[in-house]
């Protein structure tokens, strides 16, 4: 049988098998916030720290705010930026699709 197992502290029983749960989606990524650390569904409600576009340019700052980070401001099918790059003015993100263990703030507005 290929399954762990360890040694017990009982005096009768010296060794047994270990019921191990098996690995699921929530082990391979970091889990946070829903539409903060990953967009939801619809990627429009996406306010988190990305600040790198899809192909690895950097954001430039928004007009009037304090960050360079991608948003929907046009309710686009997806976050973008104004890049720093001369040749490409603009390009879509990619921020990580939410998992099960990610978790919803109900401080941020859906509406």
């Amino acid at each position: 049988m290929d399954t762990v197992w360890c040694y017990t502290t009982s005096k009768d029983k010296r060794w047994d098998y270990c019921d191990v749960r098996e690995c699921g989606d929530c082990d391979t990524v970091d889990c946070g916030i829903i539409d903060i650390d990953c967009y939801d569904d619809d990627k429009k409600d996406y306010q988190g720290p990305l600040s790198t576009t899809k192909y690895g340019f950097e954001c430039k700052t928004w007009n009037g705010e304090k960050h360079n980070h991608c948003r929907n401001a046009h309710g686009w099918h997806t976050p973008w930026c104004y890049t720093t790059n001369p040749q490409k003015s603009w390009n879509t993100c990619t921020p990580r699709k939410c998992e099960k263990c990610d978790k919803f703030n109900p401080q941020l507005k859906k509406d």
